[in-house]
């Protein structure tokens, strides 16, 4: 009986212990964000954390494609969203009908545990942040300065507009956006002939003024290279 507490006690200990690393509020790319790790299983997660602090989700890939996933910490300012690389299945685009989504949303609570995250999604005002202070929010031209890089992002005009191809740090990207203009095309070009091959520009090839007013709305931590 002595034995059965006692190894309880240290599962007790060992859960607190990994639960307690959230509050580091760190994104370490590649490796984790807070507790959560390349080798996770949404089912660990429903273990060490509190209740009500894991549920599942819709996440939108974009050009119409949509996957089940894993929201931790809804509505806080530690919110994320996990995208598991052992569910691949992508959802039809959905329509407008509240019930079509009510649907989806309850096939996705159907499915079985998941396991691996594929990436990590943040946005919003968010606590989460590298050891290089890099986090959602941010303006281009800070980010220019930590990294001592230009940051290359697509201007297409389409879905992946403002995504980010390279600048940030390793198993990290992002989405930018403008505050005063839809698409963020539109801070760059300044006639249709501008747009010709020229889907994806370096932010060297902008203003100062420019860079400060495109900033950091979504960070994506990648665990997988698919």
């Amino acid at each position: 009986m002595l034995r059965v507490v006692f190894i309880a006690l240290i599962l007790f200990c060992l859960n607190k212990a990994t639960y307690a690393m959230d509050n580091d509020n760190l994104i370490v790319p590649g490796e984790r964000v807070g507790l959560v790790n390349k080798n996770s299983t949404e089912a660990e997660l429903l273990r060490v954390l509190p209740r009500k602090q894991v549920e599942r989700t819709v996440y939108y890939e974009g050009e119409g494609g949509y996957r089940c996933a894993s929201k931790l910490f809804p509505n806080t300012n530690k919110e994320m969203i996990i995208v598991w690389q052992s569910d691949t299945e992508e959802i039809a685009e959905l329509s407008n009908s509240k019930t079509d989504k009510q649907i989806t949303q309850e096939n996705c609570i159907k499915k079985p545990s998941f396991r691996n995250p594929e990436f990590i999604m943040l946005q919003g005002k968010t606590l989460w942040k590298t050891k290089e202070n890099i986090t959602v929010g941010m303006d281009l031209a800070t980010i220019e300065n930590i990294t001592k890089s230009p940051v290359s992002f697509n201007i297409c005009g389409c879905d992946i507009d403002g995504n980010i191809y390279q600048g940030l740090l390793n198993k990290m990207s992002g989405h930018l956006d403008d505050q005063n203009n839809p698409n963020i095309s539109d801070i760059y070009y300044n006639s249709d002939s501008d747009k010709k091959n020229k889907d994806i520009i370096s932010s060297d090839k902008l203003s100062k003024e420019q860079k400060h007013k495109i900033f950091l709305d979504k960070i994506y931590v990648v665990f997988s290279e698919k």
